[in-house]
């Protein structure tokens, strides 16, 4: 999160899964990094009801996970992820420049609809 912040991003961190749903309820975002293991909603629960509420069932989720599960990270691309980073692969630098990429690519697929 500092890192983010630190490449100029403005970061709304959420300490559990039904925090980040009442944020998401309250603000527009540009992209969400949702954790699949939270405590109170797992991430794939927050990532169904993202994607059912009309409000925010365009906003681009990356899961972000240590689980290098297969059937996990099916299930959050059926439920509408964009993507998933595995955090241990991934150094502050390297998960930035990966959320920058993701970003550009994700503007520049708004402007071609």
């Amino acid at each position: 999160v500092e890192s983010l912040g630190d490449a100029g991003y403005v970061v709304t961190a959420a300490l559990n899964g039904e925090e980040g749903l009442e944020k998401l309820k309250q603000s527009r975002f540009d992209l969400v990094l949702l954790d699949i293991m939270m405590p109170k909603v797992d991430g794939l629960e927050v990532l169904r009801q993202i994607k059912a509420r009309p409000e925010t069932a365009q906003t681009p989720v990356i899961l972000l996970t240590n689980l290098d599960k297969d059937s996990v990270i099916k299930e959050g691309f059926s439920l509408g992820a964009a993507g998933y980073m595995v955090k241990a692969n991934y150094n502050p630098g390297e998960l930035v420049e990966e959320i920058k990429k993701f970003l550009i690519e994700s503007a520049g697929e708004q402007v071609n609809k």
